[in-house]
């Protein structure tokens, strides 16, 4: 297994991009059928854009890379201040991996994937996804369906199959709770596991409406030990996954810094083109993804 140092990799994003992505309008285009719940069109136009990208000569590597920027793309034109958090929780997701052994190629391809843990909400309705209160019951279902949405769009794509494992069961928990089905952990994704706790303590790093951003220390304690309203509980992670993020803390804290402030202004649909760049140079082409 390769060693990935993870604040070399998030330098790679103040060079040149490797691959010039030309404005297609593919990403609105995506984003149109989504709205539309136009799933199986919104899938071909996905395909298509890979072989057109194979037409041109890049190997597959390159043209996966430019898939996942161009649904990263999507995402970001739906809620611009999406890019930081699914820069975050991309990189922070392939760390927890490799901490945890997972070889190369699946660390890469998990901070491909996670990004996408959230593209069934381009399939939300804007006055419920941006709503500032709290949502009614009917509200909620609305919104719960965002993950099966997510699998709806990646489904059966070759390449994306740890995206659409993710899109459907990063609420999932550990436990056997969580939506949109109640999976007892032994068939949750690794990748997922991986996810699930980068997720809760990005978003408890975050400022909202309702809350002001918290400490890593706060945070930290808050995944290991559970909070005082019982929101957050250790039996919702993998208990392997949350001792590796326990063990590697500071590590996780130094990452979140860099990514929040000297890298704070990068664009996260470029994450594909950092991470095809340094596969090209560091690591090898190898496909398949093992739950």
């Amino acid at each position: 297994m390769a060693k990935i140092d993870f604040l070399s990799l998030l330098a790679t994003f103040q060079e040149q991009p490797s691959i010039d992505h030309q404005d297609t309008g593919l990403d609105r285009a995506l984003l149109t059928l989504a709205q539309k719940r136009d799933f199986k069109q919104f899938r071909q136009k996905l395909r298509d854009y890979y072989q057109e990208n194979l037409q041109k000569g890049l190997a597959p590597d390159i043209a996966l890379s430019n898939l996942h920027a161009v649904l990263m793309k999507s995402a970001v034109t739906h809620d611009k201040d999406t890019s930081g958090h699914i820069l975050r929780v991309g990189v922070l997701s392939g760390f927890v991996a490799h901490k945890m052994e997972r070889s190369t190629e699946f660390c890469i391809e998990l901070m491909l994937a996670a990004p996408l843990h959230d593209i069934g909400k381009i399939a939300t309705p804007d006055e419920i996804l941006k709503k500032p209160s709290d949502f009614n019951d009917e509200e909620k279902v609305i919104m719960k369906r965002h993950a099966g949405h997510g699998y709806q769009m990646l489904r059966g794509i070759k390449g994306l199959e740890m995206a659409a494992d993710i899109a459907l069961h990063h609420h999932q928990k550990h436990d056997g709770k969580g939506y949109p089905g109640r999976w007892p952990a032994v068939k949750i994704p690794d990748a997922v596991h991986y996810f699930s706790p980068v997720d809760i303590y990005d978003a408890l790093r975050s400022k909202r409406v309702y809350k002001e951003p918290f400490s890593h220390a706060v945070a930290i304690d808050i995944l290991l030990n559970g909070d005082k309203e019982g929101r957050i509980k250790p039996v919702y992670f993998h208990h392997d996954v949350l001792k590796v993020i326990g063990q590697h803390q500071e590590e996780i804290e130094n990452l979140y810094h860099a990514m929040t402030t000297q890298y704070s202004t990068i664009y996260a649909p470029s994450l594909s083109d950092s991470i095809a760049s340094w596969r090209k140079k560091s690591a090898p082409s190898v496909h398949g993804y093992t739950k």
